[in-house]
């Protein structure tokens, strides 16, 4: 039984080295490289057709793309503003000395000379320019630049509120001026202005001395003041009372006046205007004109006087008035406070410092006679 086990034992170990040594004796075959399968291309014909003479050449259509193409960046537009010494410039009312847009753009240029200094001329892009003032388009890089300069002499002008005006200048020397006046005085001296009062005109303004650094306006203001004729006799609550009298400051009167001794007023002038004074408190006033008749230069004046009466400040109408026609005997005009029935005026408008209230006002072209009564 042993013998038969060490047989099978022996016959199983002997076919397993002819297995081994069946393989181990096999001529090698090379080794394959995997290779890479490419995916299925289209068959092609070899032989390419040969396109005929008349035949378009179609380019393949590619398939069309939404692609955002850069776009340039627009290109800066600057301007620089230079002073040279002795002033500055303002450019559009500011100090700013650059600009830069990527427009054209505007800009006003003023030149600010310092004290007695002036501008000689501007340079803009190696232009010269003149003028104290420039209004300028930019539209390319621009360089500008104000020379100023010592002045020599400047403009001084004087004016006033009131036509025939009259001041005294001092510069070098003593010169009375009828006014507006423009005078040429040398840079940074001192001139005096003194406002002179006429027979018409108080100054309203005290002497000025003012050193000249600049082109310069000096204003003046005057009033006008009531030219006095004295007196003229009125019946006052019966009684006959002189009362104040002045000319109207804006008529050169020509005439006389004269009077008797029982309150009639003989007048005679081409023109003559004056005011009379009647406190306002007297509201009744009756003026009595006769005998009256144009002038001998003008026969044919139909109404040569009128009689006015002054209202309250501030309102309007501030006046009434009555016209006499020629050749009247006898009229008497009768004011209620200042207001007539019926009337020929009604003044509005501007009011004057000598329109007194309660005032009587006779403008006269040739003769007649007055009479005022008044009471409260």
């Amino acid at each position: 039984m042993q013998r038969k086990t060490l047989l099978v034992t022996l016959v199983i170990v002997a076919i397993i080295v002819s297995v081994f040594l069946y393989f181990l004796l096999q001529p090698k075959t090379p080794g394959q490289v995997p290779v890479q399968t490419q995916p299925a291309q289209p068959v092609v014909n070899a032989t390419k057709p040969q396109p005929s003479q008349n035949a378009t050449q179609v380019q393949p259509q590619l398939p069309a793309q939404n692609v955002t193409q850069p776009q340039p960046k627009p290109s800066l537009i600057m301007a620089t503003i230079e002073a040279s010494q002795g002033g500055r410039v303002l450019a559009n009312g500011t100090d700013t000395t650059t600009w830069n847009s990527t427009k054209p753009f505007k800009l006003v240029l003023e030149a600010v000379p310092e004290r007695c200094m002036a501008l000689d001329y501007w340079l803009v892009n190696d232009t010269r320019l003149s003028g104290d003032r420039l209004n300028l388009t930019i539209a390319g890089n621009t360089t500008i630049k104000a020379f100023f300069t010592k002045a020599t002499t400047y403009t001084v002008e004087i004016t006033s509120n009131s036509s025939n005006a009259v001041a005294i200048v001092t510069v070098d020397n003593k010169a009375v001026y009828t006014l507006p006046v423009t005078l040429r005085v040398n840079a940074c001296s001192t001139i005096t202005v003194k406002p002179w009062e006429t027979q018409e005109l108080r100054p309203l303004n005290g002497t000025l001395k003012v050193t000249v650094e600049r082109d310069t306006t000096l204003r003046l203001f005057f009033q006008l003041k009531a030219q006095p004729l004295g007196s003229l006799p009125v019946y006052i609550n019966g009684t006959l009372t002189e009362a104040k009298t002045w000319r109207d400051p804006f008529f050169e009167s020509r005439g006389t006046i004269e009077v008797t001794s029982d309150g009639w007023i003989h007048l005679v002038g081409n023109p003559l205007v004056f005011f009379i004074y009647i406190p306002p408190n007297y509201t009744h006033v009756n003026v009595t004109v006769r005998d009256v008749a144009p002038p001998p230069t003008n026969p044919g004046l139909t109404a040569p006087i009128e009689v006015i009466r002054y209202c309250d400040w501030g309102t309007s109408p501030f006046a009434y008035g009555k016209v006499v026609p020629i050749h009247v005997k006898k009229v008497t005009i009768v004011f209620t406070g200042c207001y007539t029935q019926p009337w020929n005026t009604a003044v509005t408008g501007r009011r004057y410092n000598v329109e007194l209230p309660g005032a009587i006002e006779i403008d006269l072209y040739g003769e007649a006679w007055i009479k005022i009564e008044a009471s409260p």
